[in-house]
């Protein structure tokens, strides 16, 4: 198995949030966005409906239309475990 080259810490940070960021498509805006919706765990992406996420990002009032949801709660729960 192939060593990675800097290592991902998986561990929950301060407070008991996790870096929503590690997912593919999440950035700073739209974990903010989750954020404000009660989503900050990996555990809890993972169990969220991507239509749901969808409809906040929508709620938002920013531009996130073009963000696919569908493969977050997938890439959430392989970081979670």
């Amino acid at each position: 198995q192939a060593a990675l080259a800097a290592p991902v810490s998986r561990a929950p940070q301060k407070g008991g949030k996790d870096d929503i960021e590690l997912i593919e498509g999440i950035g700073p805006k739209i974990a903010k966005v989750l954020a404000d919706n009660g989503i900050t765990t990996f555990a809890k992406l993972a169990e969220t409906q991507p239509a749901d996420m969808t409809a906040m990002l929508k709620a938002s009032g920013g531009r996130f239309g073009l963000a696919s949801t569908e493969s977050w709660p997938q890439q959430a729960a392989l970081l979670r475990d």
